[in-house]
């Protein structure tokens, strides 16, 4: 088996954000690659990518249960989820709503009517999606990686300003607009 070498530094791209929440959100870029149809056999080596970042992070089995929310999220979800590639600099509406979900349950709160599953999910899928947001966010708490308690708009308004100019050589189109993100967005639906 080769040896997986994941490097902290990917995690640069969001520097204002604490450690948890950008590995969080490297982690559904990553396994938003994993799910693209055309990745093949690369979607098991960056399976294994996941597996071994959590395992350093000090939560290991946070990889299989990321793959199982995102695959009931991806397969039930009411419209498009906008998740970016993972070079991108900024955070898209649906990457800032998971950060809160997960932060919100590792306080023992559950986000209600303004989170990820009632954004995203019919009520069955929200059903078998929460137990594994449920044990997302202890399993990170118990390796101590807790997410700190954050104003959503204070997300969106740190990605705003990290948004580059429109027109500008992102890999996903770039820019901001009145109306938030613009650009391609990958589809799991």
């Amino acid at each position: 088996m080769d040896k997986i070498s994941i490097s902290y530094a990917e995690l640069d791209t969001f520097p204002e954000l604490a450690f948890p929440e950008a590995l969080l959100v490297w982690a559904l870029r990553v396994w938003v690659d994993i799910a693209n149809p055309h990745e093949g056999p690369g979607g098991r080596l960056a399976m294994e990518r996941l597996r071994t970042a959590f395992a350093h992070a000090r939560a290991p089995s946070v990889a299989m249960q990321l793959d199982s929310f995102w695959t009931i999220i991806g397969s039930s979800a009411k419209r498009q989820i906008d998740v970016r590639c993972p070079g991108c600099v900024t955070l898209s509406p649906d990457e800032i709503l998971f950060v809160r979900e997960i932060a919100c349950r590792q306080r023992r709160v559950t986000p209600g009517p303004s989170g990820l599953l009632a954004a995203l999910c019919p009520a069955a899928a929200r059903r078998h999606a929460a137990p594994f947001a449920d044990a997302i966010a202890g399993d990170l708490q118990d390796g101590r990686l807790v997410l700190p308690s954050r104003n959503d708009g204070d997300l969106w308004r740190w990605s705003a300003r990290r948004a580059e100019p429109a027109g500008a050589n992102d890999r996903i189109g770039g820019g901001m607009d009145d109306d938030g993100p613009r650009g391609s967005v990958v589809t799991l639906h």
